[in-house]
């Protein structure tokens, strides 16, 4: 077997399992592109097709993006204006819209035409698995109730879109300090206890944005990013130049965009320890169906097979399942124990090996 299963200790579980699926958070702790394998990069240029609202702040990303594909031509991405581009080899986001460039939260979430604008992306472009919305300051004047509609909004999206992966997000500094019990933190803090208790993704901007590489936290952050600065000044070799990062310095644009492939490596599969270069491809001639699916999956094989082993895990990595077949080509699995999200499903084969993702809704 090789070495990435063998990290990954799969071991059999009943299908009864039932388990809430781990949170995935993305934070200060997620900006070490040197610990994600090569091949994973690939997987996700390959596998994911990212749709991305924002304003201003959100802008950092894209362009922390192309700081790293500048010094780094393996990080290639590639962004289209209201569309989904089409590159080989390429990253590919659908940023904003289909008739905006600039999404504020009435043109995603805060309204039922920004809903039916994020619905429309989604149900011309199938392709599209990830989905995300970036604040701008809304989080330093939010209330409870209005973090909770943000929540809720998005949980009517995922509902609507289970093959889609909704992505969460925290606001940006503004210099408020984490000790004085401030508005931002208790916003951000709501956010971050739901995706925790909840197993959702979240890319935690505020995070991010607060802790210098050798973890030392920065209270009193806000946009100028005096962390930045600090590092830059004593790490100039670890700072690339940027044209603008928008509100900031060119070091928080290019930690935001690490952290951004670190995330999307992790929704592609990898669990974010591993080493391992080994990523596996998917095989053209399976079929699954349904996908999404409730209750009973059928996997159809091009032919018939003397042995199959078969595992699943969930995205943060868990083994769920772990199963051998003999003289088979239809293999059907019960996963209505399973609870709903992502999960990939590998064979193997004498000939070959395959990785299937699927939605459990």
């Amino acid at each position: 077997m090789k070495y990435f299963f063998i990290q990954l200790l799969f071991f059999l579980l009943i299908y009864g399992y039932s388990q809430a699926q781990e949170a995935i958070i993305i934070n200060h702790t997620c900006t070490d592109l040197s610990r994600i394998p090569a091949a994973w990069i690939d997987s996700v240029q390959q596998r994911m097709k990212l749709h991305y609202g924002h304003t201003s702040h959100g802008s950092q990303l894209i362009t922390g993006l192309g700081m790293i594909e500048q010094n780094n031509s393996d990080y290639s991405f590639i962004v289209g204006d209201n569309h989904l581009p089409s590159e080989e080899g390429a990253f590919c986001i659908f940023d904003g819209q289909e008739d905006v460039l600039a999404v504020p939260t009435i043109y995603y979430w805060a309204t039922e035409e920004g809903m039916q604008m994020t619905s429309d992306v989604l149900t011309h472009n199938p392709v599209i698995n990830v989905s995300m919305w970036s604040w701008c300051g809304e989080m330093s004047t939010n209330d409870s109730a209005e973090v909770q509609r943000y929540i809720d909004s998005i949980e009517v999206l995922e509902a609507r879109f289970p093959q889609v992966q909704f992505v969460y997000m925290t606001g940006h500094t503004d210099g408020t300090g984490a000790a004085s019990g401030d508005n931002l933190r208790a916003s951000n803090n709501q956010l971050r206890e739901y995706c925790i208790a909840n197993g959702k993704v979240l890319y935690d901007f505020e995070d991010i944005e607060s802790w210098d590489p050798d973890g030392n936290y920065y209270e009193d952050a806000s946009d100028d990013c005096a962390l930045c600065t600090d590092w830059c000044n004593s790490h100039p070799e670890e700072c690339l130049p940027c044209s603008s990062c928008a509100h900031s310095h060119c070091y928080n644009c290019y930690q935001k965009g690490k952290a951004l492939w670190w995330m999307m490596a992790r929704l592609v599969g990898w669990d974010g320890e591993s080493q391992s270069d080994y990523v596996e491809q998917y095989v053209t001639d399976l079929r699954i169906y349904p996908n999404p699916v409730n209750e009973i999956i059928e996997i159809d094989l091009d032919r018939n097979y003397e042995r199959i082993l078969l595992q699943i895990w969930d995205i943060a990595g868990r083994s769920i399942l772990n199963k051998e077949y003999s003289k088979s080509q239809l293999i059907r699995i019960n996963v209505s124990g399973l609870a709903n999200g992502f999960y990939f499903i590998h064979l193997q084969t004498p000939d070959n090996e395959s990785v299937l993702r699927v939605v459990k809704e």
